[in-house]
């Protein structure tokens, strides 16, 4: 528990296979960290719970579909597209950022309207990320992305997604389903 007024960190640091949490060596608490190991085989489940862990959301305020911070942006969709899960944040991709909102946009091309769908896709994490699109926001409206995508390395965690999908008519939407398996 943090008092107002009060000052503290925390350290969070992790090899691949475990994840270390713990508070500096001097202070209230001093010197306490909490290890956890995960194999191998860990879990898309798994690994959410240890992100939302990191950013001290426990309980119902750590649950995949919680918005805990009053932002409307649910926890998954903050882990998936590299947000911060420990505070408000609901911003979208800047055009080749690495943090945001998917970033859906009408462009012609090649004389042709098309929707560009861009977003961030973190890797390793067991995430299913579908594109979708539709005439309509009414449910049972939306289909997968036909086209295929352009994929661009941004470091080893995450990689740059986009797809141009032709538009048919006036009015087309688009959006980017995230599934934790």
């Amino acid at each position: 528990k943090i008092e107002d007024g009060s000052a503290t960190s925390l350290a969070i640091s992790a090899d691949g296979n475990s994840i270390a949490i713990g508070s500096p060596a001097t202070g209230a608490g001093a010197g306490l960290v909490r290890v956890y190991d995960y194999p191998s085989d860990t879990v898309a489940a798994d690994l959410y719970a240890f992100a939302a862990l990191a950013a001290g959301l426990e309980g119902s305020e750590a649950a995949p579909g919680s918005a805990p911070f009053g932002d409307e942006v649910a926890n998954l969709v903050k882990y998936a597209f590299n947000l911060d899960l420990s505070g408000p944040d609901a911003r979208a991709m800047a055009p080749g950022g690495s943090a945001g909102l998917p970033s859906i946009t009408r462009q012609e091309a090649d004389g042709e309207s098309m929707l560009r769908i861009e977003f961030i896709r973190r890797l390793g994490s067991g995430l299913i990320y579908t594109p979708m699109v539709g005439e309509s926001l009414a449910a049972g409206s939306w289909s997968p992305a036909a086209s295929l995508p352009q994929v661009t390395p941004i470091d080893h965690n995450w990689e740059r997604v986009v797809y141009l999908e032709p538009v048919p008519g006036d009015i087309y939407f688009g959006v980017v389903e995230v599934i934790l398996p």
